[in-house]
């Protein structure tokens, strides 16, 4: 699977997008960062076939996207993309219903409904119980895994998280982190996460997006991308702890010892460092 946009544009009352030209492609985990109001939202709902396009192209695959599609184009991406909008609305009185009612044009028997169902709450950590409870009744977090459960019901090749750890607790986060890992490596699946918490986004995704003022500014590797500390933190954006810190311990002691995602493998090269250190002098 792949997603290729050529020249997108897009404007409302809002916000805009303006001339995009990239490239999304299977197996890999993509960040989109950037300051309030810079599009990145409207961005992840024109991918997910949330919006109509005004001018360019947009490629899944071989279905085309561009500002002559009909309704029917539009129905085919939002079966290929499982999108978990910022704000989420339920309108079904249960959880067994607001998820059935996502695949019921699919002609699935009963027991294969529910099988289906069962499978998506697995997944996303909420247990059988959850499919009697009244959506709206739910926790933030448990909202959130309900979005993410209704996302992936249909299987889709790819996978859209607009601010997907909002309500959750480091523990539930760490979970997630898992759950798209699985996605990327499993599946195969295109992973796209809208977030600034790059805290979160670091031991999971590939490649960063930069966003500003409805514009792409940067498309790099993830390390390549957060080099640029100063130009994030001029956005408004937190640069990672870790990332800081190995910016930090260069400036200040002139001791590189590089990016890693995760604080165990940090602190193993510090230890690894001072080891060296102590042989050698």
């Amino acid at each position: 699977m792949e997603i290729r946009l050529e020249n997108v544009c897009y404007l409302d009352k809002t916000s805009s997008l303006q001339d995009i030209s990239e490239n999304f492609i299977e197996n890999n985990v993509y960040g989109i960062i950037g300051p309030s109001g810079s599009g990145k939202s409207t961005f992840g709902k024109l991918l997910a076939g949330e919006l109509i396009l005004h001018e360019g192209h947009i490629y899944y695959d071989n279905l085309l996207i561009d500002s002559d599609s009909n309704r029917d184009k539009y129905v085919e991406v939002q079966k290929k993309v499982g999108y978990v909008s910022e704000e989420q609305e339920f309108i079904m009185p249960t959880v067994y219903e607001e998820l059935a009612q996502k695949i019921k044009k699919q002609h699935y028997r009963e027991s294969e409904l529910e099988k289906r169902i069962f499978d998506a709450l697995k997944m996303v950590g909420l247990s059988r119980t959850f499919i009697s409870r009244n959506p709206r009744t739910l926790s933030t977090g448990e909202q959130r895994k309900l979005s993410l459960a209704i996302a992936l019901i249909c299987n889709p090749k790819v996978v859209i998280l607009d601010e997907p750890i909002f309500g959750m607790d480091p523990f539930e986060q760490k979970k997630l982190i898992r759950l798209v890992r699985m996605l990327k490596m499993r599946y195969h699946k295109i992973v796209i996460i809208i977030s600034n918490d790059l805290d979160f986004m670091l031991p999971v995704v590939d490649q960063i997006l930069v966003m500003e003022d409805g514009k792409v500014k940067m498309n790099q590797a993830k390390y390549q991308a957060l080099k640029a500390t100063r130009k994030l933190k001029n956005m408004g954006i937190q640069v990672p702890r870790m990332i800081e810190f190995s910016d930090i311990v260069l400036k200040k002691k002139k001791i590189k010892i590089g990016y890693r995602d995760h604080m165990n493998d940090l602190i193993k090269d510090i230890y690894r460092y001072a080891e060296w250190g102590c042989h050698n002098k």
